[in-house]
């Protein structure tokens, strides 16, 4: 699984270069084929745009997901991750539904290491729009969009996180 995660790392790095190179597309197209986008939501009751976004393929379950970390403390990172299969599907889902997911994680001393609120977790993707928008030259890029909430309680405590009016807006590319 390990292996096919790279790959898919490699084939997105490899695609993104391969995409800044094509000149045959059409100028107003151009900046739309290009791998990023936002995440925002209200968290706890506070409205977070998060200023950090990157977006992941993971070739192991065929979904793709945007991340995206606010640094809150000189070492704490907030990071919200919303999930969904690369098959274009539109509609609204939970994380019992194959391929989506909503995860929230609070990443401590800049490490990889962090702690989840997964503790009656409840979630929601609505995908409102999940299209092809264009090829450059062995790449086709997707966008993505939609909106979600997210609910949990932190494993250890009772601590919650509370995610309503989430909204996302991604673009991703596969190199065939």
């Amino acid at each position: 699984m390990k292996q096919n995660y790279v790959k898919a790392i490699f084939l997105l790095g490899l695609g993104l270069a391969m995409a800044c190179s094509n000149d045959d597309v059409e100028p107003e197209k151009q900046n739309a084929l290009e791998v990023g986008g936002s995440i925002s939501g209200v968290v706890n009751g506070k409205e977070v745009n998060y200023p950090e976004v990157k977006v992941v393929l993971y070739g192991g379950s065929n979904t793709v997901g945007i991340i995206g970390s606010d640094q809150v403390h000189e070492d704490t990172t907030n990071q919200v991750r919303v999930v969904v299969p690369l098959e274009p599907t539109t509609g609204t889902f939970d994380h019992s539904d194959n391929g989506f997911d909503v995860n929230y994680e609070v990443i401590t001393f800049n490490n990889e290491n962090g702690y989840g609120f997964n503790r009656e977790k409840t979630s929601q993707i609505r995908v409102t729009d999940y299209k092809e928008i264009g090829t450059k030259l062995d790449t086709t890029f997707y966008r993505v969009k939609g909106t979600f909430e997210r609910y949990g309680m932190r494993n250890m405590n009772s601590e919650t996180i509370n995610i309503q009016n989430g909204e996302f807006d991604f673009v991703y590319g596969i190199w065939f």
